[in-house]
């Protein structure tokens, strides 16, 4: 009756620990995952500005561009309202 009642607490006691074992493999696991996913979304945030960057270039260089298509046309006059004929000068510029 003893090595029975023995043998049982032996699996009981070794079940505990596979569980244990188990719990902190997930542990591990979802901390990596955690730590993967930070990175991932790091790198978005660096993607996302660096594109964001780029575009405010692409638009500035846009804006330069029609302006002076605008200039061209006017035949190289300025575009405040002094130079267009206006009444008088209201600081456009």
């Amino acid at each position: 009756m003893t090595t029975r009642i023995k043998r049982k607490y032996s699996e009981m006691a070794e079940r505990k620990e596979e569980e244990e074992g188990r719990k902190e493999v997930a542990e591990e696991e979802n901390e990596g995952r955690k730590e993967v996913a930070e990175e991932e979304s790091e790198g978005r945030k660096e993607v996302a500005e660096e594109e964001s960057e780029g575009r405010k270039e692409v638009a500035e260089e846009e804006r330069k561009g029609r302006k002076e298509v605008r200039m061209w046309k006017k035949g190289g006059k300025s575009l405040c309202r002094r130079s267009r004929g206006g009444k008088e000068d209201r600081g456009y510029e």
